[in-house]
This record gives structure tokens, C-alpha cells and sequence, in this order.
């Protein structure tokens, strides 16, 4: 009896030990299958098999590593693509504004859009924003019947429209 309990002991260790070491060669490659995820640019899926991983084989080498490398590309991807999409959606805000001859509120939005990407379009945006407003204003001075006023706004349109080489929007 103490010979069957011992064997049965013996069988019960080999199969925990069988186990523990499917455990390790999955997670050997669950890592292996994490790595290209991760250079892939699939950093979930790269996350999720390294978890994975971790659960089947606590001291498995260089899991840890490439999780926390993982999680930190991911959150530059994800920065990178809330940054476009706010960059764009502040872009099209300016040119609906400027669209709209709402001149201020087209270089607020410009000046945003700006923040998040600084792009040859964003910085002509504004310059013909600039222009079109300080020429606006003229035209409404001179309305008013402040020529000086008038003359004031748009020289700095003439010098606005030399200094940053826009061409004139529109013709009013």
C-alpha cells in the first residue's frame, strides 16, 4: 500500500512537471508570437499574448520587457493618431471659419491646428487668414468712413501679403 501511494505520488509529480513544462514551451511561444506582434505595430494583440505568457510561466525571460516596451509604443501610436485627428479637426474648423469670413476665429482654429502639426498648409492657412482679415477690416473702416483707419489696415494687409508671399483670396 505505501509502494502504491508512493508511485502514485511519483506519477502525480511527473505529470505536474509534464504539465509545468507545456506550460513554459507555450509561453516560450506565446513570447515568440508577442515579438512580431509587437514589431508588426500590433501592440493589443502583442499585450494579450504576452499576459498570456506571463500567466502560463511567471519567470519567463523577457516578457516583462517587451510588455512594458509594448505598452509604451502603443501609447506613442495612440498619441500620434489623437494628435492627427485633433490636428484635422481644427484645420477644417479654421477653414470653414475662414470660408465663413470669421478671420479671427480661422487663425484660433489655425494656431490649434498648429499645436499638433506644424504643416506648410497650416502656416499658408494663416497667413492668408492674416491678410484677408487685416484686409477686411480695411474694407469696413473705410465703410465707416475712417480712411485713416482704413489706410492703417491695409498697409498691413500690402505687408502681411509681401512679407509672407500670399496671393490674394478672393477679390472684394
Amino acid at each position: 500500500r505505501i509502494e502504491t501511494m508512493q508511485r502514485e505520488q511519483e506519477a502525480l509529480a511527473s505529470s505536474k512537471a509534464e504539465e509545468e513544462r507545456k506550460h513554459k514551451a507555450r509561453a516560450g511561444e506565446l513570447v515568440t508570437e508577442a515579438q512580431a506582434k509587437v514589431e508588426g505595430g500590433e501592440y493589443d494583440q502583442g499585450i494579450a499574448l504576452l499576459e498570456e505568457a506571463i500567466k502560463l510561466d511567471k519567470e519567463i525571460g523577457g516578457a516583462r520587457e517587451l510588455l512594458a516596451r509594448a505598452a509604451g509604443e502603443r501609447k506613442k501610436a495612440r498619441d500620434v493618431f489623437e494628435a492627427r485627428k485633433n490636428y484635422q479637426a481644427r484645420f477644417d474648423d479654421g477653414v470653414k471659419a475662414q470660408n465663413a469670413g470669421d478671420y479671427p476665429l480661422a487663425l484660433t482654429s489655425f494656431e490649434q491646428a498648429k499645436g499638433y502639426r506644424e504643416t506648410d498648409e497650416v502656416k499658408e492657412r494663416m497667413a492668408e487668414a492674416r491678410f484677408a482679415g487685416s484686409r477686411a477690416l480695411g474694407e469696413k473702416k473705410e465703410q465707416e468712413g475712417d480712411l485713416a483707419g482704413a489706410i492703417e489696415q491695409y498697409t498691413q494687409a500690402l505687408d502681411l501679403k509681401e512679407s509672407s508671399k500670399v496671393l490674394e483670396i478672393g477679390t472684394g
